[in-house]
């Protein structure tokens, strides 16, 4: 079945990356996570804020969790002076539930300085708040590519939708370009994901599980008719399932098998 990754939002370096190196504190929270070519969010993610990492962290408050990463950017000081051209870099923030579930992200990448006197460029970390660094690099920094994701969880913790929305240029409305809703019997085992791309060539494509184990028929499409299931020629059907602890795969282009 063909499947569309989401675009990178930074651009790729000239080499392969070779190194990567990652800090942590006392309690194993990754602090910081770098490569020698840069290449934010699609390979690394720079400084990482943790709950226990910022100066307002409450231990007594429910929304602060001392584990969860709030805020990651390799944006640091503006070194050599404003440019509308110079990439900056990136930065991530993440929204939690109060059951402790992930419900929004946001990527912003290949960051610029705003205008002529406003940098693009992050606050100490050590003396300010997530809320006010993200304030402060959302007003400092326009990124040509960014990524908005939701989720929604039903009442078992359990996702029952995620959403990604696209916009380009830093300014303007959010785009839905991909959404994917889950289903479960009463077993809590997954039976159905449904992708619907709304980008430029829209598809919709379903993977049921309608066996215990293994088994999955994957890229097909719900008929509006009669409410099966078909296997599609354009999303190359697939029906895979392990056999002896090898995953073997059926392909097709004929929409009555």
């Amino acid at each position: 079945m063909r499947r569309r990754p989401a675009p990178m939002v930074t651009t790729n370096a000239p080499e392969r990356v070779r190194n990567l190196v990652y800090d942590y504190d006392w309690l194993a929270n990754m602090t910081d996570w770098t490569d020698d070519a840069g290449v934010f969010y699609e390979r690394s993610a720079g400084l990482l804020t943790s709950g226990s990492d910022a100066p307002d962290f409450n231990g007594w408050e429910p929304t602060h969790r001392p584990s969860a990463v709030y805020l990651s950017t390799n944006i640091s000081d503006a070194v050599g002076g404003h440019s509308a051209t110079e990439d900056r870099g990136g930065y991530v923030w993440l929204d939690y539930g109060q059951s402790g579930n992930v419900v929004g992200m946001t990527v912003h990448g290949q960051c610029h300085d705003r205008d002529e006197s406003t940098l693009c460029e992050d606050l100490n970390p050590g003396t300010s708040s997530v809320e006010d660094r993200k304030a402060a690099l959302e007003a400092g920094c326009v990124c040509a590519q960014e990524q908005h994701y939701r989720y929604d969880w039903d009442e078992l913790n359990r996702l029952a939708e995620a959403r990604r929305y696209d916009r380009t240029g830093g300014a303007g409305p959010w785009a839905l370009a991909v959404q994917q809703r889950y289903r479960y019997d009463a077993g809590n085992v997954r039976m159905i994901k449904e992708t619907i791309d709304h980008g430029l060539s829209p598809f919709a494509a379903v993977t049921l599980t309608p066996y215990p184990g293994d088994f999955e028929r994957r890229g097909l499409v719900l008929s509006t008719m009669d409410g099966t299931y078909d296997s599609s020629p354009s999303l190359n059907s697939e029906s895979q399932y392990n056999v002896g602890g090898a995953r073997l795969v059926w392909g097709t282009d004929d929409p009555r098998t």
